[in-house]
């Protein structure tokens, strides 16, 4: 409803016939809606406004109700999923923070879900509604825990309405095949390591006792 002026007071009543309400169900009412609006009178002979007055409408809407699932509340039901979380290397001890990371990430949010966990040797599969999402979890997994990151995609269907290709995202994670308090040896240092970011990985030289930040990919033993 627009109006030119505020109303002071809207009253909406629903009436409704006794009714189930579950998928499948219809019903047939209406609405009664009473607008209450402050008015006043111009007096242009007097040049003067007019004591103000409370107007009062009644309208009378018909209503169709029908109960139904959203296009996402009917994903849900399915195994319809747009791309993966793969998480790999159990022995690493941040694979239990990893895997909470990933529902943690996904219960925020009402657009989202996740629609299979699959367990596997060394990982775990999250199979996820959204491709788009699931590069953005991914980012935040290698931020928080360092490690190697693959991004893979595979046209898997068209969308009927757009014509548009839809793709299916991999985002496979593998996690460092050390922990946080491991002495590894990089760049000529032993490094007790303290903590893992991305490519990074932060420490204290054992033998200088001071604290480091050294790039993975120069290699480790």
């Amino acid at each position: 409803m627009k109006f030119k002026t505020k109303p002071e007071e809207v009253t909406i009543t629903i009436k409704l016939p006794e009714h189930k309400m579950k998928i499948g169900s219809k019903a047939i009412g209406e609405i009664d809606v009473i607008v209450k609006t402050e008015i006043f009178k111009n007096n242009f002979k007097d040049n003067v406004k007019e004591k103000n007055s409370l107007k009062e409408e009644e309208y009378t809407i018909p209503i169709k109700v029908s109960y139904t699932l959203c296009d996402m509340c009917n994903k849900k039901k399915t195994e319809y999923f747009e791309g993966r979380i793969q998480i790999r290397h159990t022995g690493n001890e941040q694979f239990p923070a990893a895997k909470q990371l990933v529902r943690n990430l996904i219960n925020t949010r009402n657009d989202v879900f996740i629609t299979k966990e699959e367990e596997l040797d060394n990982g775990i599969d999250f199979f996820i509604s959204s491709q788009k999402y699931v590069q953005n979890i991914g980012a935040e997994l290698y931020k928080k825990f360092g490690g190697e990151l693959t991004v893979t995609s595979k046209l898997f269907s068209k969308d009927k309405q757009t014509s548009k290709d839809l793709f299916r995202v991999d985002v496979l994670i593998r996690l460092p095949e050390f922990n946080i308090g491991d002495i590894i040896f990089i760049n000529h240092k032993l490094i007790k390591v303290t903590a893992m970011h991305e490519k990074k990985i932060v420490g204290v030289t054992l033998k200088e006792n001071k604290n480091i930040s050294e790039n993975v990919d120069k290699g480790f033993e």
